[in-house]
């Protein structure tokens, strides 16, 4: 007995070990999509310190607002990010080689439930080898967030093979031992995801493969007692966390059979690799359900209901796994209400494929087994593995970043809103805001917008807010009629007055009016944070002093996920002489976002803040004739053209000619963007052979956003416009 049990874990240890083989790869690749909120920019998981936080809040409650998010219990994966993280200090190889590694113990367990389900090895071996290299695979074990499904199937698997070994213990200290390992994995489980709610049918399944009757006995005890215990969490869960989205629960049969369709198509030809296949699109305010499809997967529903009718009188451990394949994905097939945004999502096949394999393979075992002994089944079967080998080595090439995974969403959907939004926030990060506000623009046209469930109203209201920022970033100081426009806006939104907005702005930044519907989103969601810190940093900008102190006074450090540019609330406080906040707000760009703020541009921003203070303190015991000097050099150095100009404009009048005053002027118009008034000013005050070489040496040393900066179309009005005195 001994050795046919050592027998029967070799080619489990193979299976496992060419699983693991072809997935740890993915340790070179990095953060994308959901583990950019969940992992790399959350604090709570940066550490143990908030181990109690795991098991005492949802796993969406990472401080960002997370409107519409599933109220999902899983307080294991949280805890399992955390030790990652402490493991390796945060870096995402950890991540990916736990998932890597979960991923081939589950395949181990594969191979031993499903060799004693079939009773046949090869059917077995083949399952696990489809089950763990099928190119579904991909977005549970090369994507960190994907481990959900992973981590549930393994502790589930888990207690079946405990629960199965229970019974046949000699010793009562052994069987006693299995029994709490099979119970405390149902438990791990559960706290994994909910869909392990059907761990008892899989009990079920060992119970009617076991001849021996005293076993069987044991093992449905054992199936009513794991019952039980899902009851129980099916009525005390909803205590403390509902199950529902809160949403309509509309029956919507056309959605569900699309679906249908739709994850057959997925697990027939799971090709191109995205997080996106078939969203839905709507046309005049209703979703589009194309009809060939919606009866393609009413077809596939009536075969698979039949394929469990005809087969439960014949072998019920065979209908049984089919009908749970069923149950574990029945309720994300959008025949209702999911909250879910996106048609088909690939890892939610994890466990239902495998339940799907396992009945087939047992329903027909004897034919499988025929196959497996012909040259040409093995050759098919060898070209199978390796087409699922290669998919998935091509797809961690997205995976190694969360440009490239989105570039390959919108190769694969050129309007995919939720790809262009993504894409967007990488550029605006990298300082290529030109690009972030086409890509952002692109998501608001029609061509995009008809993708209602990937861009809800609350997301374009998202995009258009962002637009509002990345419009002001890129326009110059000296462009005070758009910059006034802008502030305005932002302003109005943050006070709720939004009966005061006439429809320029939107103009401006949308190229066509405002919705009214995106401005009411502005009270019934939770963007303040982002509105204050944007509408303060462009006060400061402007002038507008003892606002901007009053809005950038009313931020705090609980939501800062919201705040576009964390690094921009602390140069607006350094443009109000408050420095102590500027540094804080600096530390915290180090502290909590490491990787989205580098260490040489926060050392820049030091060093900038440290010039500019001691400009103000010598500016504040400067003669009369060398104060507006000093404060005009201090404004410079936190990049206040405007500021700095206003102050200087009084002394470059009196003495345009002045070597101190004249190219420091000039060097500001230019960086306000006003060429024509830099060009005067230089030929004014150096004549026009060395002005204009004078306009081409600081030309030289500006940096290329800076040139690149929205000019005012029209002379502009910057001194008078809202002056700030000295």
């Amino acid at each position: 007995m001994e050795s046919s049990r050592r027998e029967g874990s070799f080619p489990a240890l193979e299976v496992a070990l060419a699983t693991l083989i072809v997935f740890l790869p993915s340790v070179a690749v990095g953060y994308v999509y959901d583990d950019i909120l969940l992992v790399r920019d959350n604090p709570h998981v940066h550490g143990l310190a908030e181990l109690h936080r795991a098991f005492t809040t949802q796993f969406w409650d990472i401080g960002a607002a997370r409107r519409g998010s599933m109220p999902y219990y899983r307080p294991l994966v949280t805890l399992s990010y955390m030790l990652n993280w402490v493991t390796a200090g945060g870096k995402a190889w950890a991540f990916h080689c736990f998932n890597a590694v979960a991923h081939a113990a589950a395949t181990y367990l594969v191979v031993r439930v499903v060799k004693r389900w079939t009773g046949r090895t090869a059917v077995a071996v083949a399952v696990a080898a489809i089950f763990a290299l099928h190119p579904s695979r991909t977005e549970s074990v090369e994507w960190i967030s994907g481990r959900t499904d992973v981590v549930m199937t393994f502790f589930m698997l888990l207690s079946v093979e405990a629960a199965h070994a229970a019974p046949r213990s000699r010793s009562s200290a052994r069987r006693v031992t299995a029994l709490a390992l099979s119970f405390a994995s149902f438990v791990a489980a559960l706290l994994s995801k909910e869909a392990a709610l059907i761990l008892p049918l899989l009990v079920a399944v060992d119970v009617a493969c076991t001849s021996d009757v005293a076993a069987r006995r044991r093992l449905a005890i054992v199936a009513a007692v794991q019952a039980a215990l899902g009851a129980t969490y099916l009525l005390v869960r909803p205590l403390f966390l509902p199950f529902g989205t809160g949403g309509p629960h509309a029956f919507t049969p056309r959605y569900g059979l699309l679906t249908v369709f739709a994850y057959a198509e997925r697990v027939l030809v799971p090709w191109p690799q995205t997080f996106f296949h078939r969203p839905l699109v709507s046309e005049h305010g209703a979703f589009v359900y194309p009809t060939a499809l919606v009866l393609a997967g009413a077809v596939l529903l009536a075969a698979y209901a039949a394929l469990i009718a005809t087969t439960f009188p014949k072998d019920r451990p065979s209908a049984l796994l089919l009908a749970g394949a069923a149950l574990a994905l029945g309720p994300l097939l959008n025949f209702t209400h999911t909250g879910l945004f996106v048609t088909t999502s690939d890892h939610f096949l994890y466990l239902p494929l495998l339940l799907f394999l396992a009945g087939i393979g047992r329903r027909f075992r004897d034919t499988f087994t025929a196959w497996a002994r012909t040259r040409s089944a093995q050759v098919a079967f060898g070209a199978l593995l390796f087409a699922y080998v290669t998919v998935d080595e091509l797809r961690l090439l997205d995976y190694r970043s969360q440009e490239t995974l989105f570039r390959h969403e919108l190769a694969v959907n050129p309007q995919n809103p939720l790809a262009l939004r993504a894409l967007a926030e990488v550029d605006a990060a990298a300082g290529n805001l030109d690009a972030a506000y086409d890509l952002l623009r692109r998501a608001s046209l029609p061509e995009s917008t008809r993708y209602a469930m990937l861009l809800p109203d609350y997301r374009l209201y998202d995009n258009y807010l962002r637009m509002l920022g990345l419009m002001a970033a890129r326009t110059a100081d000296g462009n005070v009629r758009d910059l006034t426009l802008l502030y305005r806006e932002l302003d109005a939104l943050v006070a709720g007055r939004l009966d005061t907005v006439k429809g320029t702005v939107g103009d401006l930044v949308l190229g066509r009016a405002v919705p009214p519907a995106l401005h009411r989103y502005a009270l019934a969601y939770g963007t303040r944070d982002m509105l204050v810190a944007e509408a303060g940093f462009l006060g400061t900008r402007l002038g507008d002093d003892a606002h901007a102190r009053a809005l950038l006074g009313a931020l705090s450090d609980e939501h800062l996920e919201e705040i576009t540019n964390l690094q921009n609330v602390a140069l607006a406080h350094a443009r109000l002489r408050d420095f102590a906040s500027a540094y804080h707000w600096l530390d915290l760009c180090a502290a909590r976002f490491p990787d989205r703020f580098p260490k040489d541009s926060l050392s820049s921003s030091r060093r900038s803040f440290a010039s500019a203070e001691a400009s103000f303190r010598r500016a504040d015991t400067a003669a009369p004739g060398q104060r507006r000097r000093a404060l005009a050099e201090a404004y410079l150095d936190v990049g206040a053209y405007l500021r700095a100009l206003r102050v200087l404009r009084p002394a470059y009048d009196r003495d345009p000619t002045s070597a101190s005053v004249g190219p420091l002027y000039v060097h500001l118009l230019l960086g306000a963007g006003l060429p024509a008034e830099a060009l005067a000013a230089a030929t004014r005050a150096l004549g026009p052979e060395q002005g204009a070489a004078l306009l081409s040496s600081i030309r030289a040393k500006m940096s290329d956003r800076l040139k690149g900066l929205r000019k005012p179309t029209e002379p502009s009005d910057w001194y008078t416009a809202q002056a700030t005195p000295p």
